[in-house]
């Protein structure tokens, strides 16, 4: 797969035949566009939230110290944070999942249940 560089960050574009057989790129990485500041990659719009007093003062220290412009990007970046910690807890468990037992169940039960279930009833008894 081709490697471009974007925003410093390499990234691996995936392409497509179109109608006169040229290759045309669909997009970027997952990687590269999470990484890309959220100024670039999409439009903002605004979400009000309350915090307690101590919290607020906790959030405009993090300001004044100067890492961050705005409690806006202070937020923005620990929503960053939390979803690139869950992409690597998710990453983890599947790699341990592969590498696990195999889970056999019968084609007749996912038909019945619905495949999430059946799996869910699968890994209760054991």
């Amino acid at each position: 797969m081709p490697q471009f560089e974007g925003a410093g960050y390499p990234v691996l574009a995936s392409f497509a035949m179109v109608g006169t057989r040229q290759r045309k790129p669909l997009g970027v990485s997952i990687a590269y566009l999470h990484k890309l500041s959220y100024y670039e990659a999409m439009p903002m719009t605004s979400l009000n939230i309350s915090l307690p007093e101590a919290l607020k003062e906790y959030v405009e220290g993090q300001v004044a110290s100067g890492d961050w412009g705005t409690p806006s990007e202070y937020v923005r970046e620990l929503i960053r944070q939390d979803k690139e910690r869950r992409l690597g807890d998710l990453e983890q468990e599947l790699v341990a999942a592969a590498k696990g037992p195999k889970i056999e169940i019968p084609l007749a039960e996912i038909r019945r249940k619905g495949l999430i279930p059946a799996l869910r009833e699968c890994a209760r008894r054991r």
